[in-house]
């Protein structure tokens, strides 16, 4: 009864997507055996998850494209990440952290005179013109 309830809440059908991948009936079976069947189970699945199990690389690339797409993590069109990693998000964070600093003049070792004109009215007024 559960497992009725589980359907009923997504139009996810694990036989018809594996078939849709070509997926062999081996691999198939494997991933039955280990309840990877559900989509949120799916979604939780990383790359070095289904190389622990020995599947095969071409079909454990196919299975992670098609996680990468329900993330929405892949454009389908370019096949581009559009989702930044943590290392570069924290990289960003801390350059504009750094911008955002020097704006107000705030420079370790250095005196209390801007050094940039990021956020300078005077730029944004010479940017108009």
């Amino acid at each position: 009864m559960e497992e009725e309830v589980d359907r009923g809440k997504s139009d996810f059908k694990f036989d018809n997507w594996a078939v849709s991948l070509n997926l062999p009936p081996r691999v198939i079976q494997q991933l039955q055996q280990e309840e990877l069947v559900t989509k949120e189970v799916l979604l939780l699945v990383e790359e070095s998850d289904l190389k622990a199990l020995g599947l095969p690389l071409g079909c454990t690339k196919l299975i992670m494209r098609e996680i990468s797409k329900w993330k929405g993590s892949i454009s389908p069109a370019s096949g581009n990440q559009l989702n930044p990693d943590a290392a570069s998000l924290d990289g960003a964070g801390k350059l504009l952290d750094d911008l955002l600093t020097s704006s107000n003049g705030v420079l370790a070792g250095r005196d209390e005179t801007p050094t940039s004109t990021f956020m300078d009215p005077r730029s944004l007024l010479t940017i108009k013109l």
